[in-house]
C-alpha cells in the first residue's frame, strides 16, 4: 500500500506543478495588477501541494489549509483575474503538446479561439484533458476529506499552526527532492515565457550544469568533469541548432539526442542503475534547456529563429522565424503567423500591435492576443495577381513607378493594393499610398462635377466643348470654369469640397498613415496666371488614395465610401455628391472618354469601364531630369460597376499619350472579370 501511496503523491505533486506552470504563464504574468494577480494564480497551487502532503499522512488539520483553499479556489474562478477564460487557455496549453506530438486528426484545434460548451470539451480530446485536470486539481482534495472523515483515517501529530502546516513536509525527502527538482523546472519555464534579453543563453546553456551538479549532489551521485564537458557541448549544439532549419536542424537535434544517450550511458556503467541516469540525463539534457529556449525546435523543423521581436510584446516569447517563404512569427508552443509574409514592422515598442506584409498589403496584427486586427478586405489571391501584373508592366514598358489600387464600388473596401518603384531597387519595393499628395490631371473631374450645372456643355470656346477637356488640353476649360465662377474661388474651392474632394481620410488599420490631409491652396490672388492656378490641379493636389475615394462615389451615384482596409471600420463620409443630373452627366462623359480610347484598340477586347486617363509633370523642378506621369481612375462596368480602380505609371520619357496605361486596364479588367 506504500507504494501506491507514494505513486498517487507523486502523480498528484506532478500534476499541482503543472498547475501552477499554467496559472503563472496564463494569469499571474499577463493578467493586472500584477502583484495581485500573480499571488492569486501561485497560492491556491502551493496550498493545493501543501494539501496533498497532509492528507498522505493522514494528517485531520487538512481541514484548514482545505477550507482557505476552497475559499481563493472559488475566488479566484469566479474572479476575471483568475479566470479570464481560464478553460479556454488551458484547452489551448494542452493542445499545444499534442501538436508538438504531432496529433492532428481529432479535433482539438485551439479550442480557446471557440466557444465554449459541453460539446466542445467533450469532443475534444484536450478539453477532456482539461476537464480531468481541473477535476482533479479542485474535486478530489474535496472527495479525498471525505472519504478519509467518514472512514476514520485521520490523525493528529501537526498542530493548527500556520507555520507547523506549511513546513509539515520538512522531514520528507521525496517533498524536498520534488522542490528542488520542480524549482528548476519552473525558473527553466519562466526564463522561456519571458525570454530577456540579459542572460537568456547562460540560461539555456549554463542553467543544465547547475541543475546536475545540485541533483547529483541531492542523491549523494558525485558527477565528473567528462559529463559536465558532455552536457555543456550538448547545450551549444542545441543553442545553434535553433537558428537552422530542415537538414541542418535535423543534424543538430541528432547530435545533441546522441550526446544525452551518451551521457545515461556513462552514468549507467558508473552507478549500475536504470531509472536515475535516465531521469537525469532527460531532465537536465533535454527538459531544462529546451524549457529555456522558449519554443519547441523539434516541432516546425522547416523553419529557423531569426531573433527575438525585440519589442514590448517579447514578455510573451514571441520569436521570428524564417523559411523558404518568408518570415513569420512564433511563440514558445507553436507557430502564430506562418512564415509566408515579407517583413514586420513595429509600430510603438510599448504596443502589442505590429504591421506585417503580405503581397505588398499591410496588416495590423495583436501579438498579445494573437489575433488580426480587424477583418482585411484585401483579398490575397486577387492581392497577388495585380502585383504580379503590375511587375510585368513595368518591366515590359520601362516605366519606373507603378500604383495600383482596386476598390469594391458599393462597400468601398479596398482589394487589392500595390506599389513598385524601380528607381531605387532593382527588384522594386512597396510604395506607400497614403500620404503622398501629387499633381494629377484627373482633378479635372472634380472641377467638372463642379461646374456642370453652371454651364452649357455643348458651348465652344476655342474651338472645343466641355466634354472634350477630359481628354485634350485643360488650360481652356479652367478659363471656363474660372468663367462660371466669376473671380469668387473661395466659393469655387468650398463647393469643391462639398462634393468630397480632398477630404481627410482615415484609415484605423494603418496607423502610419492615419490622417490622410489635402492640400488645396485657400488663398490665391494677384494677377491672371495666379487667380488661373486657383481653379487647377497644382493648387488641388490629393493623395491617390483621396482620388479613388472621389471617383468611387462618382460610380456609386454620389454616395462617398471611406476607403476600407478593415471591414468593420467602413462608413460614409458624403451621402450625396451632387444632384442626379449632375452625377449622371459626368458619368457618361467619362464612359464617353474610355470609349473614345477603346476605339484606338481595334484589336483587343473592349473595355466596358469608365474614367479618365490623364498626363502630368510628376516634376517640375528640373527640366532635364523631367518624369511623366500617366493615370487611369475609373470603374468598372460602366453600368452597375463592381469595382473602382487607380493606375499609375510614371516614365522618364515623355509618352505619346495618357492612354500610355490602357493596356494595363485591359489585362487588370480581365483579372477582375474572373473574381
Amino acid at each position: 500500500m506504500k507504494g501506491k501511496s507514494n505513486v498517487f503523491y507523486v502523480a498528484d505533486l506532478i500534476l499541482c506543478g503543472l498547475a501552477l506552470l499554467f496559472t503563472c504563464k496564463y494569469i499571474g504574468v499577463y493578467h493586472r495588477p500584477f502583484v495581485f494577480s500573480l499571488f492569486m494564480a501561485v497560492v491556491p497551487v502551493v496550498i493545493r501541494a501543501n494539501i496533498s502532503y497532509l492528507f498522505k499522512y493522514n494528517e485531520k488539520v487538512v481541514r484548514w489549509p482545505l477550507l482557505i483553499f476552497i475559499v481563493l479556489s472559488c475566488w479566484s474562478i469566479l474572479s476575471l483575474t483568475y479566470s479570464d477564460d481560464v478553460l479556454c487557455k488551458m484547452a489551448n496549453w494542452f493542445s499545444y503538446g499534442l501538436i508538438a506530438l504531432d496529433i492532428t486528426e481529432i479535433p482539438f484545434y485551439h479550442v480557446g479561439n471557440h466557444q465554449i460548451t459541453s460539446d466542445v470539451f467533450v469532443e475534444s480530446t484536450c478539453g477532456i484533458l482539461v476537464l480531468s485536470t481541473l477535476s482533479w486539481f479542485y474535486v478530489l482534495p474535496i472527495i479525498q476529506y471525505i472519504v478519509k472523515l467518514f472512514g476514520s483515517k485521520f490523525v493528529e501529530n501537526i498542530k493548527s499552526n500556520f507555520l507547523d502546516i506549511i513546513c509539515a513536509y520538512r522531514n520528507d525527502k521525496l517533498m524536498k527532492k520534488y522542490l528542488v527538482y520542480y524549482s528548476f523546472v519552473f525558473i527553466a519555464f519562466m526564463v522561456g515565457s519571458s525570454m530577456p534579453l540579459n542572460g537568456w543563453a547562460l540560461c539555456v546553456i549554463f542553467f543544465p550544469l547547475v541543475a546536475y551538479y545540485v541533483i547529483c549532489r541531492l542523491n549523494n551521485h558525485p558527477a565528473k568533469l567528462a559529463e559536465y564537458i558532455l552536457l555543456l557541448v550538448s547545450t551549444l549544439v542545441l543553442w545553434y541548432t535553433q537558428y537552422y532549419r530542415n537538414e541542418l536542424r535535423i543534424i543538430g537535434l541528432s547530435l545533441n539526442s546522441a550526446m544525452i544517450v551518451w551521457l545515461c550511458f556513462s552514468l549507467h556503467r558508473r552507478l549500475k542503475k536504470w531509472y536515475f541516469p535516465l531521469f537525469l540525463s532527460l531532465f537536465v539534457g533535454w527538459l531544462l534547456p529546451n524549457l529555456s529556449l522558449g519554443y519547441n525546435i523539434y516541432a516546425e523543423i522547416h523553419t529557423s529563429r531569426i531573433a527575438l521581436f525585440e519589442c514590448s510584446v517579447s514578455r510573451s516569447g514571441v520569436l521570428r522565424v524564417m523559411s523558404d517563404k518568408g518570415c513569420g512569427l512564433r511563440d514558445r508552443h507553436r507557430v502564430i503567423l506562418e512564415p509566408e509574409y515579407e517583413t514586420f514592422y513595429v509600430e510603438d515598442y510599448h504596443s502589442d500591435f505590429i504591421r506585417v506584409r503580405k503581397n505588398g498589403v499591410w496588416l495590423m496584427y495583436d501579438v498579445n492576443t494573437q489575433s488580426w486586427v480587424g477583418e482585411s478586405t484585401i483579398d490575397m489571391d486577387l492581392q497577388k495577381n495585380v502585383t504580379e501584373l503590375l511587375k510585368s508592366e513595368l518591366q515590359n514598358t520601362g516605366a519606373k513607378l507603378g500604383r495600383v489600387i482596386v476598390m469594391e464600388t458599393n462597400t468601398g473596401e479596398i482589394k487589392a493594393m500595390t506599389g513598385w518603384d524601380y528607381r531605387r531597387s532593382l527588384d522594386g519595393y512597396y510604395v506607400n499610398f497614403f500620404n503622398e499628395p501629387t499633381l494629377s490631371e484627373l482633378y479635372s473631374t472634380a472641377a467638372l462635377l463642379n461646374t456642370v450645372e453652371k454651364v452649357n456643355l455643348t458651348d465652344k470656346m476655342f474651338g472645343l466643348t466641355y466634354k472634350s477637356f477630359l481628354s485634350d488640353s485643360l488650360s481652356t476649360f479652367y478659363e471656363n470654369v474660372a468663367m462660371a465662377f466669376g473671380k469668387d474661388i473661395p466659393r469655387y474651392r468650398n463647393q469643391l469640397r462639398s462634393l468630397g474632394y480632398g477630404l481627410p481620410i482615415t484609415i484605423p488599420t494603418l496607423t502610419r498613415y492615419n490622417e490622410i490631409l489635402h492640400i488645396m491652396r485657400d488663398n490665391v490672388s494677384g494677377d491672371s496666371v495666379n487667380y488661373l492656378h486657383g481653379f487647377s490641379a497644382k493648387s488641388a493636389m490629393v493623395s491617390p488614395i483621396q482620388l479613388l475615394a472621389f471617383y468611387n462615389g462618382i460610380a456609386n451615384n454620389g454616395i462617398m465610401f471611406t476607403p476600407m482596409l478593415d471591414a468593420n471600420q467602413g462608413k460614409i463620409i458624403v451621402r450625396k455628391m451632387a444632384s442626379n443630373t449632375a452625377i449622371e452627366t459626368v458619368q457618361n462623359i467619362l464612359k464617353e472618354n474610355v470609349d473614345l480610347v477603346t476605339s484606338h484598340y481595334n484589336g483587343s477586347d473592349t473595355v466596358d469601364a469608365a474614367g479618365r486617363f490623364s498626363l502630368a509633370e510628376s516634376d517640375v523642378t528640373d527640366w532635364d531630369t523631367m518624369k511623366y506621369r500617366m493615370e487611369f481612375c475609373g470603374y468598372f462596368p460602366s453600368k452597375s460597376p463592381q469595382y473602382t480602380v487607380l493606375i499609375i505609371l510614371e516614365k522618364d520619357d515623355k509618352p505619346a499619350k495618357a492612354e500610355f496605361v490602357y493596356p494595363l486596364l485591359q489585362r487588370l479588367v480581365g483579372i477582375l472579370k474572373t473574381e
